[in-house]
């Protein structure tokens, strides 16, 4: 864009001017940064002392996806396909969540007046938190660690302060817990003797902590007197305890008491964090944006892993990049008690430490090694690692756990040592007033929390970048840039349905279907639902069965995606799956889901209105019913400066 400023005195000196432009990105530039320039250009008779000048964007990275399965110091959790809760293992302080403090031997569901449907589950020390539907902080279990008041709590219980707006995350660590709320922000609560929540007064309910100065988190763990943050930049931040290499800072410091920047080994950008909450036998480990591993903290079984020039000490006082196999990359990682999990990219499960690594091995395993006997079709989609014990999700739904049974932590009905993964069943047990089944067997999922509608799972999302442009002399330009997306036209797709004229698509080159959603597009559920001079719209699966709607605009190609969970295609209205038929040109009408993801400034209300047959859920306005293409359209939000060009379809 061009500021012209009209100069009619012999010397003058131009104000600094403030302009606002969008400027469209595509994934790799969204993820790497880019840099935007500013040019001054005066007439012959004129000078500047700077007449040009630079600023560089970071990247920024992807929100971690939301497991479904975690595991504790004895209790384990499991959210099923039909998001029931479940609930198992040692329960003294009714960490289990089942209105009991007895021991649990098999999977039990947490039903009880009110019960709650939970999008995430964080097993911890002796207390469990979660994220509910409605994006509200449920805690149970021990003490002041999970329920304001200091008292014990056997179901969940609502924690969420006051007017606070809506989490997307939350963590339960050893003896205190966070939650991610809005703007990135940290909250936390319970046991701050060492600094984990910035005070040395433990905290008796979800409070905001003191981020650092311009970050924003997209993730918050909890650990053993630690609490780390992960920005949208790659960077880690963590305070609290020191011991033993916990926060990687070093020999020399015991512990920080706000949020500290922690250096990781050639400045590689993170994309998820996991800690040992388990026990205070504590590490840490990182997953670059390469699916490198670096690890601190405790390895004294080898559960940090073997460093790069083939040592393996008793403690990694600082982050240290770690050995993996030959071609092997990871996806998402777990740690437990004396014990490292990653995912690989080809959904195989890695162990790598002490007792609890599903298989037999002697001694320590310093370097991660495939767990063998995990072989289900498609592979699997989330691992988690507790006190002893561990669990596999597969992409068929199934769940499976090895290692220490001891108060029915493993869910498989015995206390007994399984040195290899076994299944582990979920029996339905809806409350008798329920409408639904109460019989059968119900599998497991992984999905993306789609309620929160606050970015995008990958490719573009919204960002502000500022750059200012000075001059000594005659001119001074500030240019402040505003990326803006649009993600039009989801559609959900069965991948389980056989018509045969149901045809699938080759995403193109230029989408990586590796980065879509919880652990990428799964294989033969890519349909080409759109298509017209402007845009491509493909629907999917991803790995953790969420629905994915993928764009690609043409001619420049930038593309973007987002996914969501059927729950929110199904509070449009919409039950079972949807029969998607290409018909690009047809003056059939198909069967569509629309959906548009609008920028947090828009007023997402009256842009449904102006959008007919939508709603609005959060910022995603969602549209369903017979259409046939109408090509594109551009629209005027109601933020009175924005433009956004939508894909529509007209009704049948």
């Amino acid at each position: 864009m061009t500021i012209t400023e009209t100069v009619t005195a012999p010397i003058a000196t131009v104000p600094k001017r403030t302009a606002q432009f969008p400027v469209t990105l595509n994934q790799q530039a969204w993820t790497s940064g880019f840099t935007l320039s500013a040019h001054t250009i005066l007439p012959e008779r004129f000078s500047s002392a700077q007449s040009r000048t630079e600023t560089k964007v970071p990247g920024r990275i992807a929100k971690p996806g939301l497991g479904k399965i975690s595991a504790g110091a004895g209790q384990s959790m499991a959210l099923t396909n039909k998001w029931l809760t479940y609930g198992w293992g040692h329960n003294s302080n009714g960490q289990v969540g089942n209105g009991t403090t007895t021991n649990v031997l098999t999977p039990t569901w947490l039903g009880y007046a009110g019960a709650q449907d939970f999008v995430q589950v964080s097993a911890g020390g002796n207390h469990t938190v979660a994220l509910s539907g409605d994006l509200k902080i449920y805690g149970w279990g021990a003490r002041q660690w999970s329920i304001h008041g200091g008292t014990q709590a056997q179901n969940p219980v609502q924690i969420s302060p006051p007017a606070s707006g809506a989490f997307s995350q939350v963590s339960a660590g050893f003896n205190h817990s966070l939650a991610l709320g809005p703007n990135g922000r940290a909250h936390g609560w319970g046991a701050a003797w060492n600094g984990e929540l910035g005070t040395s007064s433990s905290i008796s309910r979800p409070t905001q902590l003191q981020n650092p100065a311009g970050i924003q988190f997209v993730q918050v763990e909890a650990g053993a007197s630690t609490s780390y943050g992960l920005a949208a930049d790659g960077t880690v931040w963590g305070m609290g305890s020191n011991a033993n290499g916990r926060l990687g800072l070093g020999p020399n410091v015991s512990e920080v008491s706000k949020f500290t920047q922690i250096p990781m080994p050639g400045d590689a950008r993170i994309v998820q964090l996991v800690s040992n909450s388990s026990t205070s036998d504590s590490h840490t480990l990182a997953l670059t944006d390469s699916g490198e591993v670096i690890a601190w903290g405790s390895n004294s079984s080898g559960q940090g892993g073997t460093a790069s020039d083939g040592s393996t000490p008793a403690t990694f006082l600082v982050p240290t990049r770690i050995e993996l196999p030959e071609g092997v990359g990871f996806t998402r990682l777990a740690a437990g008690s004396g014990v490292s999990l990653g995912l690989s990219y080809d959904g195989s499960v890695y162990s790598w430490g002490g007792r609890t690594l599903g298989y037999a091995a002697s001694g320590k395993v310093a370097i991660p090694h495939q767990v063998p006997s995990l072989t289900a079709n498609g592979g699997y989609i989330d691992v988690t690692a507790g006190d002893q014990h561990a669990f596999a999700l597969g992409t068929d739904g199934k769940l499976y756990g090895w290692g220490s049974g001891q108060s029915g932590r493993l869910g498989n009905n015995s206390t007994a040592f399984q040195t290899v993964p076994v299944p582990i069943p979920l029996p339905v047990n809806r409350h008798a007033e329920s409408s639904e089944a109460a019989s059968g067997t119900d599998a497991l999922t992984d999905t993306d929390a789609g309620t929160e509608t606050e970015g995008t799972d990958s490719g573009i999302s919204e960002d502000t970048a500022d750059t200012d442009t000075e001059t000594d002399a005659e001119t001074e330009t500030d240019a402040e840039t505003e990326t803006e997306t649009e993600t039009p036209d989801q559609e959900n797709a069965d991948p389980d349905a056989e018509d045969d004229s149901i045809a699938d698509y080759q995403l193109p080159s230029e989408i990586d279907a590796g980065s879509v959603g919880q652990g990428g597009v799964k294989p033969g559920t890519v349909v080409l639902a759109a298509e017209n001079e402007n845009y491509k719209v493909w629907t999917a699966r991803d790995q953790s069965e969420a629905i994915c709607v993928i764009v690609l605009a043409l001619p420049d190609g930038p593309s973007s995606s987002y996914c969501a969970e059927q729950k929110v295609f199904e509070s449009a209205g919409i039950s079972g799956s949807i029969d998607l038929r290409p018909a690009p040109g047809s003056e059939e009408p198909t069967q569509s889901l629309q959906t548009y993801l609008l920028p947090d400034a828009v007023d997402a209300e009256r842009a449904a209105k102006m959008i007919p047959g939508s709603k609005a859920y959060g910022q995603m306005l969602v549209r369903f019913g017979d259409f046939r293409q109408d090509g594109s359209h551009v629209i005027t939000l109601p933020s009175g400066d924005s433009e956004v060009e939508l894909l529509l379809l007209r009704a049948s």
